[in-house]
């Protein structure tokens, strides 16, 4: 598998020569190399074991022994951190989750905050999700903040076996490798992107009615087309914009950036959320949009966010809008920072030996 994948990145590499091509320089030590995967702890049901690691001929931690209607939790010790992103990832194998599609079994990797005096801040970014169905050996990771209060992280990974379902009872198993926590380091925008077809800056007008799922194309002067997707303070959650499935994405960091503006507000409020969803890496990115981070009222603001693409598939950009406050989009763009190849790739999730 480790193979094939590298096959596949060296042909969506080949033959570019767009921006200059990165090196793993924008991350920092891997902070888990110290982590002993012997001093997670588990709660709930289900058995944990350090095992030999097929992937990478290390170590590898086996959660399996869930009964059928329970459920179980492993979770790390602490890792110090700071304010600022971390690219957190993880490599892991699973078997016994049935067919595509849902089966009654799940699993997912949280990525939990805490302050200096370990108490948990609420930090709602999610981080991935396991898929519903057996995979070999595979990379999930985000781009995540760390809030200005934070001073550890730790990770926590939940097994369930809900089976019987639809007649079906089932024995899950996972097994999770190659943690790594790495500080991020953003890079500048290149001055020139490729001119072709293959690698371009993405602009999403949301004016453009062919995006629209849900809100309203209204008139604004503020906006630079003088028109914006406006999302009312209805109550109601919607997905807003449901962009197209697109394949040529090739490997790299990547730029999100989204001009927004929102109603005045006495209190805190969510508005939405952008993110992007990737065939072989569950989220690659959600953007959170508040009264925090939106700011001033009435006024559009850009905010950004980075994120890597390692991996072949589809993307495709969403909006969801929460309906508790008015706000309104002008355009989300999508640039190019850093392009990978597949050794480069192979050199930045692979370091546990």
């Amino acid at each position: 598998m480790k193979k094939i994948r590298l096959l596949l990145l060296l042909l969506l590499t080949g033959g570019f020569s767009g921006i200059a091509a990165g090196e793993s320089g924008f991350l920092g030590e891997n902070l888990c190399d110290v982590i002993k995967f012997g001093s997670w702890k588990k709660y709930g049901s289900g058995t944990i074991q350090v095992v030999p690691d097929a992937y990478n001929g290390g170590e590898a931690l086996r959660i399996n022994e869930m009964p059928s209607g329970k459920s179980g939790v492993v979770v790390s010790p602490f890792i110090p951190v700071k304010e600022g992103y971390y690219n957190i990832s993880m490599v892991y194998k699973s078997k016994g989750f049935g067919l595509k599609g849902y089966s009654g079994v799940s699993a997912w990797p949280t990525v939990v905050w805490y302050n200096a005096k370990k108490q948990v801040i609420q930090n709602k970014e999610s981080l991935w999700r396991f898929e519903y169905f057996d995979m070999d050996w595979d990379t999930v990771d985000s781009l995540l903040y760390c809030p200005p209060d934070g001073a550890f992280i730790c990770f926590r990974i939940t097994l369930g076996n809900d089976t019987p379902f639809k007649g079906k009872t089932l024995d899950p198993e996972i097994m999770v490798a190659d943690i790594q926590v790495r500080r991020y380091t953003p890079s500048a925008l290149p001055d020139k992107v490729d001119d072709g077809t293959q690698y371009p800056v993405r602009t999403y007008c949301l004016s453009d009615k062919k995006l629209v799922r849900a809100g309203d194309v209204v008139e604004d002067k503020d906006a630079e087309k003088g028109r914006a997707l406006s999302m009312p303070g209805d109550g109601k959650k919607i997905l807003a914009v449901h962009g197209q499935y697109e394949k040529n994405w090739k490997p790299g960091v990547y730029r999100l950036q989204a001009r927004v503006k929102r109603a005045e507000s006495d209190k805190t409020q969510e508005l939405g959320c952008i993110d992007i969803l990737s065939q072989n890496d569950a989220g690659r990115l959600v953007m959170n949009l508040n009264t925090d981070n939106v700011k001033p009222a009435d006024k559009y603001v850009v905010l950004e966010r980075d994120f890597i693409i390692h991996s072949p598939g589809y993307n495709v950009v969403r909006l969801l809008s929460y309906g508790q406050l008015p706000w309104s989009v002008d355009w989300i763009k999508i640039s190019p920072v850093i392009s990978l190849s597949g050794e480069q790739i192979e050199k930045i999730y692979s370091v546990r030996k």
